[in-house]
């Protein structure tokens, strides 16, 4: 994820927001009973998050470091695209592995869309914002940077850019079966208005900066918009208004003691997201063999046990260097 090439110093708030984020997504591949799914509603912000966050700190790049646009799509599919093909193979393996011993699981379909929705169903999101990155860098360099003056429109041109994108509906129906691509295109369709909102608010913070009690109300809107979800059947702008409302609370935080002392941690969310599903996969098949119910409680207890195995499994994994260019960044 773009952001991370940064000193934590100066982001930390925005990483502990990618952790809860992260706890938001294992969660979300939790959920095996329609208790444990009424919760959903708290955890749809976490993909919007991530993108907002990768299209913010892409613009920062931009105007900073101004890398050639070839250099920069080579880097982009090093750090995301490489990662993305490794792992594909990792959760291959980790599928064939569970049919063979409990003769069970979500099959794997084989086309060219594998390229892009990988084998298991989250690594979909590498390539989406490895795409999402090289895009709205191309773009960025293809314009001069706005004045102060003009960058209020380009606010409200992303913002409703966004908007209008999340009223569309996709134009691919999802069938997984018939037309494997259609899985890629649907979740890529649902997460770019929080590219829009990033960008939206790159240009936003280039000028402002906001005081405490407006940081706050926009977090309490963000809060809003979540409890809104539980009522609104699945509104596709929500989740992204929810994701854009964090990402502005946590870029103008200041970092406290309480921070630091967690990034250590916190650094570790994009790892877990791209690992959590091996754990599990591998509880629930634990549950279901061994118990067979399906309830609230025992999700809670494979979320709580996959989140903990993961964290350690990812702090464990970077410890080695030369590892370093199989994780995402």
């Amino acid at each position: 994820m773009e952001g991370g090439e940064l000193t934590h110093s100066r982001f930390e708030a925005v990483d502990l927001a990618k952790l809860i984020a992260a706890a938001a997504v294992v969660w979300i591949h939790v959920t095996n009973c329609d208790d444990s799914r009424a919760f959903l509603p708290l955890c749809r912000f976490a993909v919007p998050f991530f993108t907002c966050v990768a299209v913010y700190f892409v613009l920062h790049k931009v105007y900073a470091h101004q890398v050639p646009f070839g250099t920069y799509c080579l880097e982009r599919a090093r750090r995301l695209y490489v990662p993305f093909m490794l792992w594909s193979g990792v959760y291959l393996g980790a599928r064939l592995l569970k049919h063979a011993v409990v003769g069970f699981g979500q099959p794997v379909v084989f086309s060219p869309a594998v390229f892009l929705n990988g084998t298991a169903h989250h690594l979909w999101f590498l390539p989406f914002i490895c795409l999402v990155s090289i895009i709205t860098y191309g773009l960025a360099r293809s314009f001069p940077q706005p004045s102060a003056p003009h960058r209020r429109w380009w606010v409200l041109g992303c913002f409703i850019a966004g908007i209008a994108w999340a009223l569309t509906p996709c134009p691919i129906v999802l069938h997984s079966a018939e037309f494997p691509l259609s899985y890629f295109i649907d979740h890529a369709w649902e997460a770019v208005p929080a590219a829009f909102f990033g960008a939206a608010l790159f240009w936003l913070l280039s000028d402002f900066r906001p005081e405490t009690s407006q940081r706050w109300t926009v977090l309490g809107i963000g809060a809003a918009i979540v409890v809104a979800e539980f009522f609104s059947d699945g509104h596709p702008i929500l989740p992204n208004l929810a994701g854009a409302s964090l990402l502005f609370f946590t870029t103008t935080q200041p970092n406290r003691n309480w921070t630091t002392a967690l990034w250590p941690w916190a650094q570790l969310a994009f790892l877990i997201y791209l690992v959590h599903v091996l754990f599990v996969e591998a509880l629930q098949t634990v549950v279901m063999r061994f118990d067979g119910t399906r309830s609230l409680s025992a999700d809670l207890s494979v979320w709580a046990l996959a989140l903990l195995v993961s964290a350690l499994a990812a702090r464990g994994l970077l410890r080695f260097e030369k590892l370093k260019w199989a994780f995402p960044r």
